[in-house]
């Protein structure tokens, strides 16, 4: 599920970007500003509709349900919820990152 991603440029092997188990953790956390840094502009573009979206899906897991549930409930949504949702979006963002390098036409290798 967290698979390594090394990508190669087509005509320089030398020039080559890799995203590995750290690059999952930047991605949960900071979405399209990390699919910014390693895809560039057309990643960046690509993810920062749903990046919003995500952080919407955050902040309303964590402050409606305050108002809304009983505490033993929030703290499933604390402990469950909010995990899942920054794994899809780090799954999500290095899609968006491979994506961006194919259409580019580099070499995706992945381990």
């Amino acid at each position: 599920m967290f698979e390594k991603h090394c990508y190669e440029h087509p005509r320089d092997e030398t020039h080559r970007i890799t995203v590995g188990g750290g690059g999952y953790i930047a991605a949960g956390l900071t979405g399209s500003l990390y699919v910014a840094w390693k895809a560039g502009k057309a990643g960046f573009v690509a993810s920062f509709v749903p990046h919003v979206l995500m952080m919407l899906a955050l902040i309303a897991a964590t402050g409606f349900t305050s108002l809304v549930l009983p505490s033993a409930q929030q703290l499933i949504i604390l402990i469950v919820a909010i995990p899942g949702i920054l794994v899809f979006q780090s799954i999500y963002m290095v899609g968006i990152i491979n994506r961006t390098y194919l259409d580019r036409g580099w070499i995706v290798h992945s381990t």
